[in-house]
């Protein structure tokens, strides 16, 4: 069962891949190509995806991109709330 509606003709003729999630997610590949999806008149960014789950993905990619870019050995603060 799925809560999403159905895509338009139109909605799938003004899209394009995410060049940002084809670079950097390594499961790519992997998605349904709806989730792949970003408008074409947009930028490689987390909203221009057509889905939701597109878009969560895209911000996960970000996330892994940035995790990889911080320096090694950097200490990682917590702040006290996160702490158990």
């Amino acid at each position: 069962m799925t809560f999403h509606r159905d895509r338009e003709l139109h909605e799938h003729l003004n899209t394009r891949p995410c060049g940002f999630c084809q670079r950097s997610d390594p499961n790519f590949s992997r998605r349904k190509v709806e989730d792949t999806l970003i408008r074409a008149n947009g930028s490689d960014a987390a909203p221009s995806h057509v889905t939701e789950d597109g878009h969560v993905m895209h911000r996960i990619a970000e996330l892994a991109v940035r995790r990889s870019l911080r320096a090694p050995g950097s200490s990682t603060r917590q702040h006290a709330r996160f702490i158990a």
